[in-house]
């Protein structure tokens, strides 16, 4: 039986951020984001910057490409981000906590060992929820959103959050909201996961060093570990989401200020790598238990198959030239026995399958899909490929 009193393991829930957004009423019953609270939060970010926006000339200028109301990055980093990295919490927090409880559910973790387990589980729960951590992540986001500012005040280009004449100081009233408020938030959301991931990792590492119960012919083809395979796919919004930034700043460059996105066929590559290496990466700690116990299973495995199969064989042949039946059951063990060989030998590195990558690399190239169309003629592409073919 689990213990009760480890039964309920979150890397969401706690810290100071948590209990702010409680204070706030961001939060359910159950401690996680609501839809309205993520809304709030979106809306906190953007509206505000929107409102001071408007109170700006420049911003209702058609010629002015660098007006805020035109900008896409501010609408995708600053409006839908917000909300998606909110509600990130709400959709993988429950689904972390079964992963973790499957260990012990699945046997893998054993009873002699569960107290170090509970207590690598316990260690990553309070890094999720350290004070110091936080405001390290804080600083870091304040730090961000000022270099951002800097490097707009030190460009080339006038943009929506650089000053307005008549105004004094360097930045208009929404840019100001952009630095103070909108920017800090966006990157302590975004760096708040980017944290847990590192935790997730760092938990993983330590598992990986228990003595775990791993089957070599278990029918996942990963020692008993397939069920870590929805891992990466739960971080599909948050993916999206990072994905949908880096995608509206190119768009922009392209539609809005007549630029030229050069080498995106090489970011797009460098991109996807990148998100495989944070989402897949940290079940690869896995790989060493797995390629020993692959190499040590086919040659125990193997010797008993051939032990076994030579009993077996000699069995079957006495028994056939003394004219008796063939044992069908010596035939289904014989049977098992090559299958459950050819199970080993399959065995993955990873325990990942291609079923659970498809959702994480659509969710990573669809926003980027928007400015190649755009970059290079696809429609038209695919117009004339459809009539000469037709």
């Amino acid at each position: 039986m689990r213990d009760p009193a480890n039964a309920v393991l979150s890397l969401v829930r706690g810290g100071p951020v948590w209990r702010l957004q409680q204070r706030l009423g961001l939060l359910g019953n159950d401690g996680l984001p609501t839809w309205s609270g993520a809304a709030t939060v979106a809306l906190f970010c953007w509206l505000p910057m929107a409102v001071l926006a408007s109170l700006d000339s420049r911003n209702w200028d058609l010629a002015y490409t660098h007006g805020f109301f035109t900008d896409l990055e501010a609408y995708a980093r600053f409006l839908v981000a917000p909300f998606i990295l909110m509600i990130t919490d709400r959709a993988t927090d429950q689904r972390l906590t079964r992963l973790l409880v499957a260990f012990e559910d699945a046997g893998i973790v054993s009873k002699d060992i569960h107290g170090d387990y509970f207590q690598r589980v316990a260690r990553a729960d309070q890094r999720t929820s350290s004070i110091t951590a936080e405001v390290l992540m804080l600083s870091a986001a304040l730090v961000l959103a000022v270099l951002a500012t800097y490097l707009v005040l030190h460009g080339d280009i006038e943009r929506w959050n650089s000053a307005v004449a008549g105004l004094g100081g360097p930045l208009s009233p929404a840019g100001w909201w952009k630095t103070l408020v909108a920017g800090p938030l966006y990157y302590l959301l975004t760096i708040r996961w980017l944290w847990r991931l590192v935790v997730w990792t760092l938990l993983m590492k330590d598992v990986a060093a228990l003595p775990l119960r791993l089957v070599a012919t278990h029918p996942d083809k990963a020692g008993g570990l397939g069920f870590l395979t929805v891992f990466p796919a739960m971080f599909v919004p948050l993916i999206f989401s990072m994905s949908m930034v880096f995608a509206t700043s190119e768009l922009q460059i392209i539609l809005v200020q007549g630029g030229q996105v050069v080498d995106l066929e090489y970011a797009v590559f460098g991109w996807l790598i990148l998100v495989l290496a944070t989402f897949v990466g940290p079940l690869g700690l896995f790989t060493p238990r797995l390629l020993r116990l692959k190499e040590t299973a086919i040659v125990e495995y193997g010797a008993m198959a051939a032990s076994t199969n030579r009993m077996a064989e000699k069995r079957l042949l006495d028994e056939f030239a003394a004219g008796q039946p063939v044992d069908k059951d010596i035939i289904a063990m014989m049977s098992d026995i090559s299958a459950g060989l050819e199970t080993i030998r399959s065995l993955k590195p990873i325990p990942v399958d291609m079923f659970s990558l498809v959702p994480v690399v659509v969710s990573a190239l669809l926003p980027l899909l928007a400015v190649a169309a755009v970059k290079f003629p696809v429609l038209s592409m695919l117009w004339t490929l459809l009539t000469s073919v037709i």
